[in-house]
């Protein structure tokens, strides 16, 4: 009893009592109990958010490495002593190295960028990288180098990003590329914008860019060196255009041997050359001609010895303009190659026949052969002098496109193979190309372009028949065919038999009044002997 302090009687108010009490006390430990729940749910949802948020922060720094290693560009971080805090693949990669550990806590200048091109020094303070580290500064470079730990070096195109929080710079993100490959391009294109690319010379634009620096007082006098290189159309049209190619670059290099350091060599384009010499005489001048001319003596391709015509002019005072000066020189180039052409023509024509001859002996004496029965029928047909002379010529050239035939096919003869046989029939387009060339051999050229048509239109190369076929041609082709059966690889025959099959083909393959012609006078010879 509350009252006195005493033991209450158990009587209804204690019951009530005790049962309110009970009631209270379970009341209370259900309250607590719900509260106890509530909290344990509200842990284990706080818990659940916080994985849930730890497992978005991993995923969102996979996404962020993922990204950062899926970038072709090198990115690293570093703190304000410019040491590594990360970095991606790619950067591992340019780098050469095998793990992060290799980089991180790195001085990155000290390991990249301690060093300059040549491998001097780069003072911290003049480095870019540290600049953005100490004062906050972005900034881009392209034409530096980093060097790898291996000691190796590359050409880099690098940015260096300052990052700020909350208003204080914490660290800086540089990027950067391998940049050797495209200035090796740009120092290619560079290169080629003002050389020629088959022989290293400069080229046109580019020499009368330094022309223009050379025209100076100081320069004076100045000597130009007009060159044209012979023979290269006939090297290109019978030996192709690596041969020709080739011609050229020995010519280059034959001028190169003859001239200074100082001066400048331009290929202006196909066959011609100009050498600008400063401080150069022309007595001087006329001297490096001498020399180029004893060079390229001693310089051959094939069978062909490489030659110029070549001429000089020299400035002497600067009311004199470099164009006159250059143009003079070409003029007297021209006038050298105009003097010299005859000569010159005959020994690209007499190269061209030995060319032929080495790889097939017995030609030779087909050739004269044939020239001497061209000359005989003409003299037979009471043709003028000077067409006896031109056939002569036809006859003893008649053949001259055979020198862009390959060995074995001319060996073999006979029984070729569809490749073979379409390439043994070019060679009177061969030759017309040849022989239209020089002027001493152009009115021959057409005679020998059709010298294996048939009178009855089934021979080659356009198919002609009857008179569409050249007189010289079909002469040419009636001395041929008694030569190749006279003197056949099947062994000789005797005159007679030969007329007698010449007489065969009259009508079909040769011209039937030339072959009445020439059985007439040929049996006379033979029985005047």
């Amino acid at each position: 009893s509350y009252k006195s302090w005493q033991p209450a009687p158990f009587d209804p108010v204690s019951i009530v009592n005790i049962l309110a009490a009970v009631l209270a006390l379970i009341l209370l430990i259900s309250y607590f109990e719900q509260s106890r729940q509530e909290a344990v749910d509200a842990a284990i949802q706080n818990n659940l958010e916080l994985e849930e948020a730890n497992r978005a922060l991993e995923d969102s720094r996979e996404r962020l490495r993922l990204i950062l290693d899926s970038t072709a560009e090198a990115v690293c971080g570093i703190d304000l002593e410019c040491r590594c805090t990360f970095c991606n693949t790619s950067c591992l990669e340019v780098l050469g190295l095998q793990s992060e550990d290799e980089l991180l806590g790195k001085d990155i200048h000290e390991l990249l960028h301690s060093r300059n091109r040549d491998g001097s020094p780069l003072p911290r303070e003049e480095c870019q990288i540290i600049r953005t580290c100490t004062e906050g500064v972005a900034s881009h470079e392209e034409n530096e180098v980093f060097w790898r730990p291996d000691g190796t070096s590359f050409d880099v195109a690098y940015n260096s990003y300052p990052q700020y929080k909350n208003g204080a710079l914490v660290g800086v993100v540089v990027t950067f590329i391998d940049n050797t490959m495209k200035r090796m391009h740009e120092r290619q294109i560079e290169y080629f914008s003002s050389h020629d690319a088959l022989t290293g010379l400069f080229n046109r634009n580019h020499f009368e860019y330094l022309v223009k620096k050379a025209d100076t007082k100081s320069n004076l006098p100045i000597s130009v060196i007009m060159g044209d290189l012979n023979g290269l159309k006939l090297m290109n049209d019978v030996f192709g255009h690596a041969s020709g190619d080739e011609l050229l670059v020995k010519t280059a290099e034959a001028i190169r041997k003859v001239c200074r350091e100082e001066d400048i060599i331009a290929r202006l384009g196909g066959d011609e050359f100009v050498i600008l010499l400063p401080k150069t005489p022309e007595q001087a001048a006329l001297q490096v001609i001498s020399r180029i001319r004893d060079v390229l003596k001693r310089e051959q391709q094939g069978v062909f010895r490489c030659s110029m015509s070549l001429g000089c002019s020299t400035k002497t005072t600067l009311s004199e303009t470099i164009d006159m000066t250059q143009k003079n020189a070409e003029n007297e180039m021209y006038k050298e190659k105009t003097l010299n052409r005859n000569r010159t023509d005959t020994d690209l024509i007499n190269a061209t026949i030995m060319s032929l001859y080495s790889k097939c002996p017995q030609e030779e004496q087909h050739a004269a052969n044939v020239s001497e029965i061209c000359r005989t029928i003409a003299e037979a047909l009471g043709l003028p002098q000077a067409e006896v002379k031109l056939l002569r010529s036809g006859g003893f050239l008649h053949d001259i496109g055979k020198v862009a035939i390959s060995e074995e096919i001319l060996r073999k003869g006979r029984e070729f193979t569809d490749q073979e046989e379409i390439d043994y029939r070019q060679h009177p387009v061969v030759g017309y190309r040849i022989l239209n060339i020089f002027d001493s051999t152009a009115g021959l050229a057409e005679g020998v372009y059709c010298h294996h048509e048939h009178w009855d239109g089934t021979g080659y190369p356009r198919g002609l028949k009857g008179d569409e076929i050249p007189l010289i041609a079909r002469i040419i082709a009636v001395a041929g065919c008694y030569e190749v059966i006279l003197n056949g690889r099947d062994g000789p025959v005797t005159h007679e038999e030969a007329l007698e099959r010449i007489r065969g083909a009259a009508g079909t393959i040769l011209d039937p009044a030339l072959v009445e012609v020439f059985i007439k006078v040929m049996t006379e010879n033979l029985s005047a002997k």
